[in-house]
Order: C-alpha cells, then sequence, then structure tokens
C-alpha cells in the first residue's frame, strides 16, 4: 500500500479516469461530483473505511464523477498486486466490492438513463465473478 495525502480542496481523480488501483480512505471526508453541463452534481460522500477505484480496476469503467478532498485527508492506495493477495486470503472481499459497486453503478445510473457503461452491468453476481475472474480466485 501507498500512503497519500490530500489538502481540502485537491482532486485525487477526474471524472472519467480509469484508475487501476483501490483507494481506501484512512481520515477525511471525500466528495464525488459528476459534472453536469456548467453544474456540479454531489453524487456522494466518503469517509474513513469506505473506498473507490474498484469501477475501472474491476470492470475498465471510468470514475462517475470528479473525487475531491473536503477536509485534509489520508488514502491508501492498494495496487492490484496487493489486493489479489488479500483477496486470495480473503475471497469475500470480492462479494463486498461486488455489492458497493453495483449500489453506486445503481445510483449513477439512476440519475442518468443514457449512462452507457453502468448499463451492461447485469448484477451484483456478474460483478462477483468478474472480480472473482480478474483476480483468478476460486
Amino acid at each position: 500500500m501507498t500512503r497519500r495525502t490530500y489538502r481540502k480542496g485537491e482532486m485525487l481523480a477526474e471524472q472519467g479516469a480509469k484508475l487501476t488501483s483501490l483507494f481506501v480512505i484512512r481520515t477525511g471526508v471525500l466528495i464525488v461530483a459528476r459534472k453536469e453541463g456548467d453544474a456540479e452534481v454531489e453524487l456522494s460522500r466518503l469517509s474513513p473505511g469506505d473506498y473507490f477505484g474498484e469501477a475501472g480496476l474491476f470492470t475498465g469503467s471510468g470514475e462517475p464523477g470528479n473525487i475531491r478532498a473536503m477536509t485534509f485527508a489520508v488514502v491508501y492506495e492498494v495496487g492490484q498486486a496487493a489486493l489479489a493477495r488479500l483477496m486470495h486470503d480473503r475471497p469475500s472481499i470480492a462479494d463486498d466490492i461486488s455489492v458497493t459497486l453495483s449500489r453506486r453503478v445503481k445510483h449513477v445510473t439512476a440519475g442518468n438513463a443514457d449512462e452507457g457503461e453502468g448499463a451492461s452491468m447485469r448484477s451484483v453476481s456478474w460483478l462477483v465473478g468478474r472480480i472473482r475472474s480478474v483476480f483468478e480466485l476460486p
């Protein structure tokens, strides 16, 4: 894992970025906001224990919005190799991440019926299968 710190207002990831690591929030609050025309619509807030980057890592899709620090934040970046080792030790993590990703996709697509990438994701079971395939889990 790599420890990263961010100042209030600092951008962690831009809308559409396809992240290749999982980012776990240790301290602070982040906001996820999608740009719609001239406005920015808040999709969610992330706090200690929450994570992001799973969409790019497991499905190859981009972030649904800009991710910015609302406060000073400490975030741990977990690369694919480290995450693979962790998932081999605890395969249930794939299930947990799948549920979160499915919930986030539903939330984003509910506000945007034309969301192509989100609409292609079918279900939690499909996501579990995809994650297990990526990490060669049983």
